[in-house]
């Protein structure tokens, strides 16, 4: 992927150690990773193209309006996590989200085969397009990317569908002044 970035991934983060300091769940690596995924999953995307320079007033206008979804959906995740730790479960090193993995698998080709304006501010919008389009599917333990693996093919045909939303959108609004090839 070039220069997308779900900002609800930093929100959550933001949010998450005020809301685990006033409950009583394992903070260790492996729970607390596990509520920020669980979290990650609850919630809507917010996929904004980094190369465009971050409106921080607008950014956080959007975040002052999610704010109050965002700690509610950690506190689900902290009861769910309480009731089912995952002390023993082998984790990955770090949360992914496997929406991305698969755009990043599927959509290049589709494009490469499109007619739609190659250049990156054109591809950054069909991504950011997708990904705030298909439901997260973010995880940490090596038994949830086997679980994952299951569901590519659903992901590929809603991928699939997204991405051709997308070129469209991209066409038809003139993200790009460029030419078309």
């Amino acid at each position: 992927m070039l220069h997308v970035i779900n900002t609800m991934e930093f929100w959550v983060e933001k949010c998450m150690a005020e809301v685990i300091a006033k409950s009583d769940v394992c903070t260790c690596d492996k729970c607390l990773k596990d509520i920020y995924a669980l979290t990650l999953n609850r919630l809507k995307p917010n996929y904004i193209i980094s190369t465009k320079g971050i409106n921080s007033k607008e950014l956080d206008s959007k975040f002052e309006i999610v704010k109050d979804t965002i700690i509610d959906q950690i506190k689900i995740s902290i009861d769910k996590i309480k009731n089912n730790p995952s002390h023993n479960k082998d984790h990955i090193e770090s949360v992914a989200n496997c929406a991305e993995i698969y755009v990043e698998e599927y959509v290049p080709k589709i494009i490469e085969e499109s007619d739609m304006c190659k250049y990156d501010e054109c591809i950054n919008e069909v991504y950011k397009f997708i990904l705030n389009n298909i439901r997260p599917c973010y995880y940490v333990s090596k038994e949830g990317s086997i679980i994952l693996n299951l569901k590519r093919e659903e992901y590929k045909t809603n991928i699939v569908i997204e991405t051709e939303k997308a070129i469209e959108y991209v066409k038809n609004n003139n993200i790009h002044v460029g030419f078309k090839l």
